[in-house]
This record gives C-alpha cells, structure tokens and sequence, in this order.
C-alpha cells in the first residue's frame, strides 16, 4: 500500500492528499430529499486540484427519520449534499 494516500487522481497520476478530515456529507433520495448524515474526509490533488470525499464512517451520523436529524444537520455547519 502507498505511504502517502489510498488515492490516486486518474488525471494527474499523483497521490491525492489529505485536505481536510470530518466533512458532512449528506446523502440524499433520488429526488433529492434528505436520507443520511455521515462523516468523511476530503482529498486533493496536488497537482490539479481535483477532490474526491471518502473515508466515510461505519454508521451515519442521523437518518432523516430521527426527530433531531434537522437539528444535527444544522450543528454540523456546511454539508456536501450527495445524491
């Protein structure tokens, strides 16, 4: 296994470094209604700039169905919307 990253950018040939670790995302429906909260980890091409989020948690952090789900949403401060 590489020492630097897990990720290569297909562009670039480059490892792709660590930018920033504990990113909301939030997964959404198909119709873009909000489903779960995870938490992530963003990498960055040195080279290019082109970023991908993965690392991402064994559970979400809430599911839309719990009562606090809007409240955590809110908590977690700015949130990459996946659909």
């Amino acid at each position: 296994m590489p020492t630097s990253s897990n990720y290569v950018c297909v562009p670039c040939g480059r490892f792709m470094r660590i930018k920033q670790n504990g990113v909301a995302v939030e997964e959404q429906t198909e119709v873009g209604e909000p489903y779960k909260l995870w938490d992530a980890d963003k990498y960055r091409c040195p080279e290019c700039g082109y970023e991908v989020i993965s690392g991402f948690g064994r559970a979400p952090i809430a599911e839309h169905y719990q009562p606090t789900y809007q409240r955590s949403r809110e908590q977690l401060g700015p949130v990459v919307e996946a659909k």
